[in-house]
């Protein structure tokens, strides 16, 4: 086996996977991730649709679109979550890139 240090990830990359795995690891985070999969909702719906109050929706919005899971449009006073699925496809290549190659 080579266990040089070269192989893998370096810090940088190593920071976001574990960053993006422990927004995934909230059980609402991943909820509302696989609720917008299905299509655009403002953060109202979300609550409701998930049944968690209006500001804990919003704490795991914010944390969500800072950590580029989500991306917002406004429309009409209200504002729109959309799922980045590219975010998702990252995620899944760093992880090969760390565990199988």
């Amino acid at each position: 086996r080579d266990r040089s240090p070269s192989r893998g990830l370096g810090d940088v990359y190593k920071r976001q996977l574990l960053s993006s795995l422990k927004m995934l690891s909230d059980k609402s985070r991943f909820e509302i991730l696989a609720l917008l999969k299905k299509g655009a909702r403002y953060n109202l719906e979300i609550a409701e649709e998930l049944q968690l109050g209006a500001p804990t929706a919003s704490h795991h919005m914010n944390l969500l679109m800072t950590n580029g899971f989500v991306t917002i449009e406004k429309q009409d006073a209200k504002v729109y979550y959309h799922f980045i699925p590219e975010k998702i496809r990252e995620l899944i290549q760093l992880l090969e890139k760390q565990f199988l190659m």
